[in-house]
């Protein structure tokens, strides 16, 4: 551990410091077992992978949850300000129901992280991989995670402005990034990209498990649509208006797919289904929709109706189906989705 602390940059040096001491106390032997194993391992990587195996560090430490309280001073602040910038007053809103959108909002910022991740192995890191595996190339297919994943990583940066769980490192070689929509098989691309595929690893989605590449891209070690001899270089270039407009034109797809995952039609009824399954979850959307059908935002035939659940979910159809602008209604008013999203 003292070996890789020493190999990172100096302002990585005390956030891996303040995350052990953290995971000293959340993590059983188990847990340290891997911590250490990661750490020793990543002296056989260069700096990209040590890197890598920083941010996946920082992703097993826990953060503080506030249910049983609300939290005070700048955390709540910051969580208010959130709220009130998703188009909701918390100076509207009575102390159950702060506490509830709250909650709602950690366990939301939760799963976002989560979601993003998935998408982000979905959409660029497994196509990729399966392009090389198509090819023979094995040794690119492993530098897939730690090299291509940061390129990836900065294009999404620079065009959505979106940061992903895991860090790109920006001054890395752009290796194991290509543009594989060029080259894979279209009806495997397709089957992967499916919503029930979501996270899933390529060779456990039927279609996929033995990839083919219809054609071979040229200069395949690094040739992901932008030059540039680093990630933060393709990034710029991603979004350079005098840049060459065909390109940004075949990165549109790429972005396309990454963004449909969070559509309102694919994000709000997991979203919904994450938090109801979750007895603090459920308690914190029963507090929304009380106070909904009290400020009369609730139509009247659906008055009646007391419980959130029922509210959400039409429970005479089969399979039960879920009531999306009513979903939406109760995220927006959490402050979990914003207003206007449709």
């Amino acid at each position: 551990s003292i070996k890789m602390w020493a190999a990172l940059p100096v302002w990585k040096k005390p956030i891996m410091s303040a995350a052990l001491r953290e995971l000293l106390v959340s993590e059983d032997a188990t847990g340290l077992q891997v911590v250490l194993g990661m750490m020793k391992a990543s002296l056989l990587h260069c700096n990209a992978g040590k890197i890598d195996v920083w941010s996946r560090l920082l992703l097993r430490v826990r953060v503080p949850s506030s249910s049983g309280e609300l939290a005070s001073g700048t955390d709540a602040e910051r969580s208010q300000e959130n709220i009130v910038e998703n188009g909701v007053d918390v100076d509207d809103a009575g102390p159950a129901l702060s506490l509830a959108r709250q909650r709602l909002w950690e366990m939301a910022f939760a799963f976002a992280d989560d979601w993003k991740e998935k998408a982000f192995s979905t959409v660029f890191m497994e196509p990729t991989k399966m392009y090389y595996i198509a090819c023979g190339e094995e040794e690119l297919a492993e530098n897939v995670e730690v090299h291509g994943s940061s390129v990836y990583l900065a294009i999404l940066l620079s065009t959505l402005a979106i940061w992903c769980p895991r860090l790109p490192f920006l001054l890395d070689s752009p290796i194991a990034a290509i543009s594989f929509l060029d080259a894979l098989d279209d009806s495997q691309l397709q089957a992967l990209w499916r919503e029930e595929n979501l996270g899933k690893s390529y060779a456990s989605v039927p279609e996929c498990r033995e990839p083919r590449a219809q054609r071979s891209i040229g200069n395949h070690w690094s040739n992901f649509l932008f030059n540039g001899r680093q990630p933060w270089q393709v990034a710029n270039n991603a979004v350079d208006p005098c840049g060459p407009p065909d390109r940004r034109e075949k990165l549109k797809p790429y972005i396309e797919q990454f963004a449909w995952y969070f559509s309102v039609e694919v994000i709000v009824p997991r979203l919904s289904q994450h938090l109801l399954s979750r007895d603090e979850g459920c308690a914190a959307l029963q507090v929304v929709f009380d106070s909904l059908r009290a400020d009369g935002a609730v139509a009247m035939d659906e008055e009646q109706t007391e419980d959130v659940r029922h509210w959400l979910w039409d429970l005479e159809a089969f399979p039960a189906r879920l009531h999306l602008d009513r979903a939406t209604l109760l995220l927006q008013r959490s402050g979990v989705l914003r207003c206007g999203t449709a």
